[in-house]
């Protein structure tokens, strides 16, 4: 069984479209894969249109940026349903990412609609926004874009407020969603798991190209908890000179099987895709 449960495309900060990651994953021959874009869906229903010329599964998800007690956290969610709930998250993380470039964009001396209009597909995100800074002359490159505006010990760093982990996952459970914790952070875990798992937390991710050392201490938390795991390559496209390979992350057919038979069972009308 060859899956793949975490990718992006150009609508967040991918550099391949919808179309050219299905393209991608047929010549990687995967059967299932999960586009799980950074807070828009706007690339789901041209990857599900394209994936039919290979039979191809694509799962409706999304991965949300949130932020808990001071941390930059990321939710997962599988077979998403786009109700006016989600619309509004998706909504408010749009005007937190536009609001974050205007203060940026002032502290760089630079128009902030060249930014805001430099490539952007959907969700502006890093990626964007470092590659602008360099194109207007802010930066000298990207290493300089990235370590002066866009890390937390930068000198022009500005953070970026999103909304609450707990309140993402309640809008994504009532949704009917499968929200999960993305490469889950190591420390204070099991108190976040448990926090978490209280609103709607069904799973975590345990399988990832970056962070592969720590899946059996994840397998493990996710047993003890009773939670499904997901995982993927969080491939962005070609990125050299390092780029996790679409279905580059081997995963065990149980962790798919388990995820599918999950939305059933909470959301017993849902069709298959």
């Amino acid at each position: 069984m060859t899956f793949d449960l975490h990718m992006h495309s150009h609508f967040s900060d991918g550099n391949w479209s919808p179309e050219e990651l299905v393209d991608e994953a047929n010549n990687q021959g995967l059967k299932t894969i999960a586009l799980t874009d950074h807070d828009t869906v706007c690339g789901i229903a041209r990857a599900q249109v394209h994936a039919k010329k290979y039979d191809i599964e694509v799962i409706p998800a999304v991965e949300i940026s949130t932020q808990r007690q001071g941390k930059d956290l990321h939710i997962l969610a599988y077979f998403i349903d786009p109700n006016e709930a989600l619309k509004k998250l998706l909504d408010e993380q749009k005007e937190i990412r536009i609001e974050h470039v205007y203060k940026l964009a002032k502290s760089a001396g630079v128009d902030p609609s060249f930014i805001l209009n430099f490539n952007v597909k959907a969700t502006i995100g890093k990626a964007h926004i470092a590659k602008a800074l360099v194109a207007c002359g802010a930066a000298k490159d990207l290493n300089e874009a990235y370590f002066e505006f866009l890390m937390p010990k930068g000198k022009k760093f500005i953070s970026r407020n999103f909304v609450d982990t707990k309140r993402a996952v309640k809008v994504l459970s009532k949704s009917g969603a499968i929200p999960v914790l993305a490469h889950p952070p190591l420390d204070n875990l099991n108190s976040l798991i448990e926090e978490l798992k209280e609103v709607g937390l069904r799973g975590i991710e345990a399988y990832h190209a970056l962070f592969g050392h720590n899946t059996e201490r994840l397998l493990a938390l996710a047993k003890n908890y009773d939670l499904l795991v997901t995982g993927g390559s969080d491939c962005h496209g070609p990125y050299p000179p390092f780029a996790p390979q679409l279905g580059g992350v081997k995963m065990p057919k149980f962790v798919l099987e388990n995820l599918a038979s999950s939305v059933f069972e909470k959301r017993p009308g849902v069709v298959a895709i």
